[in-house]
């Protein structure tokens, strides 16, 4: 255990390990290893895992490719289920990737992790305004608005809903 006076800070990931999947692995176990030599609990195995899943994902969305990214994220979410950041990425990279009813299901998973999340009520607008289910998303919407009053993501979300509710006729 560390000392009163000592201070400790997190193990860094090597500058030559941040490209190279294996290197980040082995950096990551070190970093392991040295949380549990000092004592300190600064992330458990389950979260460095997780993290480094999320930024692979992250790396294939920045790619165009969201297939590649879900995978991961599904593994990053196995890993911590109360990750709210997997979750909304979860949700998006569905999105991008064309499932709907997947990325409806990841921003209903956000939103029973924080139900007062702006952020998770407009990833589920955005999924139900794909599913082509505008009433839904506008409500959806509404309650990220209703969270954060001038979301520019909300707004713009409701708007296109009212587009296409408009467009149908629906009263």
């Amino acid at each position: 255990m560390l000392a009163a006076d000592e201070t400790s800070t997190p193990p860094r990931v090597p500058p030559s390990a941040r490209g190279d999947a294996g290197a980040l692995r082995q950096a990551a176990a070190g970093a392991l290893a040295a949380v549990l030599v000092t004592g300190a609990v600064w992330w458990s195995a389950r979260r460095i895992e997780a993290s480094f899943l999320l930024a692979r994902a992250a790396t294939a969305l920045r790619a165009g490719d969201p297939a590649r990214a879900l995978p991961d994220l599904a593994r990053a979410a196995e890993a911590e289920p109360a990750d709210m950041l997997v979750a909304l990425e979860t949700s998006a990279a569905a999105l991008r990737a064309g499932r709907a009813a997947d990325a409806a299901a990841a921003a209903r998973h956000a939103l029973a992790l924080e139900p007062d999340s702006a952020n998770a009520w407009e990833a589920l607008a955005r999924a139900r305004l794909a599913a082509g289910d505008a009433r839904a998303a506008d409500e959806a919407a509404a309650r990220a608005v209703a969270i954060l009053h001038d979301y520019p993501g909300a707004l713009a979300t409701r708007a296109e809903a009212a587009r296409q509710l408009g467009a149908r006729g629906s009263p």
